[in-house]
């Protein structure tokens, strides 16, 4: 199984998406500094997660979200659980 993960830092006010097969082991990494990338923007909040079959589909809905853009995304799943209501 894979992990499709947004991350937010409330510092740098932006969103971090990326996938793997042990996402709370990534999100640690990121939040210990080991990640270039992320480095600034610790500490980082698990804002969403969703698990794949297969690492295939996980790259494939990871680019999706950061095409749409993490705000979207997370926005359009806000939209459809309250209107489920």
């Amino acid at each position: 199984m894979f992990h499709v993960y947004i991350l937010y830092s409330y510092s740098l006010k932006k969103y971090y998406v990326s996938s793997s097969q042990h996402h709370f082991v990534r999100i640690e990494e990121h939040n210990r500094g080991k990640t270039t990338f992320t480095r600034t923007g610790i500490p980082w909040s698990l804002m969403y997660a969703i698990t794949c079959e297969d690492v295939s589909c996980a790259r494939e809905l990871e680019f999706k979200i950061k095409k749409r853009g993490c705000d979207r995304f997370l926005e359009s799943l806000k939209s459809n659980l309250s209107s489920a209501d």
